[in-house]
C-alpha cells in the first residue's frame, strides 16, 4: 500500500482556499442539518397551550421514531459535507479522512473489534455487579426497527462528527495556522 508522504494536515493546504470557503462550507453543512430537522416539526404536538420543555415535546412518540428523527439531521449534514468537499473544495471525501489513497479497512476493523470487546466487557461486568438494575424485555418487531436504525444511522452520526471536526475543520485550521 502506497502511503502519501505529506502530512494529513497539509492535504488541504495545496488548494490555497481562503477562510471564506471554510466559513461557507460550515454554513452549508449547517443548512443541510437544519433541512434534516424539518421532519421533526410534523411530529410536534398540536396542543399549543401546553408548556413542554426540551425533549418532553416528543415524549408521546415511539422511541424508535424519536431516535430516527434525532439522527436524521446527521444524515443530511453528511450529504452537505460531501457537497462542500466535492463541489467547493474539489476534493474527495476520503481526503478528509486519511492522507492515503484509500481507506485502510484493516485499521477500521481492528478499532471496531477492539471497542466492541471493551464495550461488551464493561456492559457484562455491569450486569454481573448490578443485576437488579436490568430487566429482560424483548419485543421482536421493535427490536428489528431499533437494530436497523442503529446499524445505519448511528454510524452516520459518528462518522459525520469525525469528518467535520477531525477532518474538514482540522485541515482548515492546520492550513490557516501553518501547521504541517
Amino acid at each position: 500500500m502506497e502511503i502519501n508522504k505529506n502530512s494529513f494536515l497539509e492535504d488541504f493546504s495545496k488548494e490555497k482556499k481562503s477562510l471564506g470557503f471554510y466559513i461557507l462550507g460550515s454554513l452549508i453543512v449547517l443548512i443541510f442539518s437544519i433541512i434534516g430537522q424539518i421532519p421533526m416539526f410534523f411530529f410536534l404536538p398540536d396542543k399549543s397551550n401546553t408548556y413542554l420543555e426540551g425533549i418532553d415535546v416528543f415524549s408521546s412518540l415511539d422511541k424508535n421514531l424519536l431516535l430516527f428523527l434525532l439522527l436524521l439531521p446527521s444524515f443530511f449534514s453528511l450529504l452537505g459535507l460531501w457537497f462542500v468537499v466535492e463541489k467547493i473544495h474539489f476534493r474527495s471525501l476520503i481526503s478528509i479522512m486519511t492522507s492515503r489513497k484509500k481507506i485502510d479497512f484493516k485499521r477500521f476493523q481492528f478499532g471496531f473489534i477492539l471497542w466492541s470487546l471493551i464495550s461488551i466487557f464493561i456492559f457484562s461486568l455491569e450486569i454481573l455487579i448490578n443485576p437488579a438494575d436490568y430487566e429482560f424485555n424483548f419485543n421482536y418487531s421493535k427490536f428489528l426497527i431499533l437494530l436497523s436504525i442503529s446499524i445505519i444511522m448511528i454510524p452516520v452520526q459518528s462518522i459525520l462528527e469525525e469528518l467535520i471536526f477531525r477532518g474538514y475543520l482540522m485541515q482548515g485550521l492546520g492550513f490557516f495556522l501553518k501547521i504541517g
